[in-house]
């Protein structure tokens, strides 16, 4: 099973690591499920950590290598511009991202634009 998480379940998971989000992945793994996120959620994590939590910068490298996501390509403009009909452009490169790496399941905690 692939799943594609968008960076607000990341962070969540660094900051917290007992928390649901960290749980998630945890199980994920145990489980053999491939972990997803693309390009654009990786730079949205590194911003986010970096403008907010700069101690967990540190944190998110290991996080990601030890944890064996696979970042992927982002999705190209025009599969992005189709998106931007049906949700936020901000989001739609997240959404992109899992449909064109063909995840399973898209986890994020942003449930005002992910309805």
């Amino acid at each position: 099973m692939k799943i594609f998480f968008d960076s607000s379940v990341v962070i969540a998971a660094i900051l917290s690591p007992t928390g649901g989000s960290f749980r998630l992945i945890r199980e994920s793994i145990l489980k053999n499920y491939i972990l997803l996120i693309s390009d654009y959620v990786l730079d949205e994590c590194i911003r986010t950590i970096k403008t907010k939590f700069p101690a967990k910068l540190n944190t998110l490298t290991l996080f990601l290598t030890n944890y064996n996501y696979q970042i992927l390509k982002d999705p190209n403009e025009k599969e992005v511009e189709n998106l931007i009909k049906i949700i936020n452009f901000r989001d739609a490169p997240v959404l992109g991202g899992a449909l064109k790496h063909k995840a399973d399941y898209l986890i994020t905690l942003d449930k005002k634009r992910f309805p």
